[in-house]
């Protein structure tokens, strides 16, 4: 597939991926080390999670939509590290890269995507992505009030993200609800899911002092693409 080939491409600086009318921003430079390589976990580099993708047939809608999870994710965890969180930028990357891995194939099964992902992902010895990635669709347990786990960012950044843009909470699950809430009770689920998100929501931009409405329109000043 020519999109892997190209995006696994970087300048000298390591800057960048360039090609197929996508500018992916390189944001973890080589000398730096997350800290959880630091605690020895084991965590795919970017080139390892592209080539996974690739190598689990992933839909091409699915793998767009995974790449703007991660640059929703990555800008967010930058901006709130600013602030004076600790988000492990590695880990957040892979997750949000692998977030969806399983999904092709249980579109077929019908099993829980992100059940099934973490069991791949520990498979691979990717146990602490696979836990984030198991919770990219509803959190295990309520978060710390005044910290940001990797999980809410991963689950965050993919409730903004439709198909492959960025959109507001309320315009995406509108989505999620046509789409997927075929009873009562199913719309239910996905209302009270809106309604977790959105408290997750006034936590992160609380911290980032920032408007949700101009999440789009700051990735696409400061991590564009074409």
């Amino acid at each position: 597939m020519k999109l892997f080939s190209v995006l696994l491409r970087r300048d000298r600086h390591g800057q960048a991926f360039r090609g197929c009318n996508i500018l992916y921003p390189l944001i973890l430079p080589s000398r730096y080390v997350p800290v959880t390589r630091l605690l020895m976990e084991t965590i795919p580099t970017r080139e390892e999670c592209l080539r996974l993708m690739e190598q689990h047939g992933m839909l091409e809608h699915i793998i767009h939509h995974s790449l703007e999870v991660a640059r929703v994710a990555l800008f967010l965890s930058l901006e709130l590290n600013k602030k004076g969180q600790t988000i492990d930028l590695g880990l957040v990357e892979a997750a949000s890269l692998l977030h969806d891995l399983a999904k092709t194939e249980c579109l077929k099964t019908k099993e829980d995507h992100a059940k099934t992902g973490r069991q791949l992902l520990k498979g691979m010895g990717y146990e602490r992505v696979g836990e984030v990635v198991a919770q990219h669709i509803r959190l295990e347990k309520e978060g710390n009030p005044s910290g940001i786990s990797a999980e809410e960012i991963v689950n965050y950044a993919d409730k903004r993200v439709m198909h492959d843009r960025i959109v507001p909470l309320e315009e995406r699950f509108n989505d999620l609800i046509e789409r997927y809430a075929k009873q009562p009770s199913g719309r239910e689920t996905l209302e009270q899911l809106k309604r977790e998100t959105r408290r997750m929501e006034n936590k992160i931009f609380m911290i980032l002092q920032i408007d949700p409405n101009a999440l789009a329109s700051r990735l696409e000043k400061e991590m564009p693409k074409f």
